[in-house]
């Protein structure tokens, strides 16, 4: 009888113990939507504007899209502008530290002198992302790139070999609403 009651009360504690910790996972909300400015990055040019949107969440993990508009002069460039894309894989989905990495691809544009390149890069992207409950944000990382396909004034370049050309650290902070 003794034993009877004993397991009753560890199953009644542990039931409640499992319903507080539901409970506080509960209580945890990740923002969807980000808006961060990043020095470096994706998009191949100094600065860029981003927009973030969690698309799926699993267990402890989370997938987000990520569109950007990158700006700033690089090597002297008349004109440039750069749109990155990228899908990201995150971890700690209840914590405050977040592992990230990611594939995406940035149109390059820009015109040196007279001549006019539109380059389409793709990369791999793994950083950092520290969010506590308060709506700001900061990630750090790094970019791997390659260039995939090249569109000159007058030819248009097929797919290129996907070689390493550019690595660009990066440091984002933000607002997530």
């Amino acid at each position: 009888m003794k034993n009877i009651i004993f397991s009753c009360c560890c199953f009644l504690i542990s039931i409640n113990s499992f319903s507080q910790n539901d409970k506080e996972k509960k209580s945890y909300y990740i923002h969807k939507n980000s808006i961060y400015f990043e020095l470096g990055g994706l998009s191949l040019k100094p600065f860029s504007l981003n927009y973030d949107r969690i698309l799926f969440t699993a267990e402890n993990i989370y997938f987000n899209g990520t569109v950007g508009f990158g700006f700033g002069s690089r090597d002297n460039e008349k004109y440039g502008l750069s749109i990155p894309i990228a899908f990201n894989l995150s971890t700690g989905l209840n914590k405050k530290s977040h592992f990230e990495v990611g594939l995406g691809i940035t149109y390059y544009e820009s015109e040196i002198d007279v001549n006019q390149e539109n380059i389409v890069y793709g990369g791999l992207k793994m950083g950092y992302k520290y969010q506590s409950t308060s709506p700001i944000f900061l990630k750090i990382g790094v970019n791997l790139f390659g260039r995939v396909y090249v569109i000159n004034d007058n030819e248009i370049g097929a797919f290129e070999d996907f070689s390493l050309i550019e690595n660009i650290a990066y440091l984002s902070f933000g607002y997530t609403f």
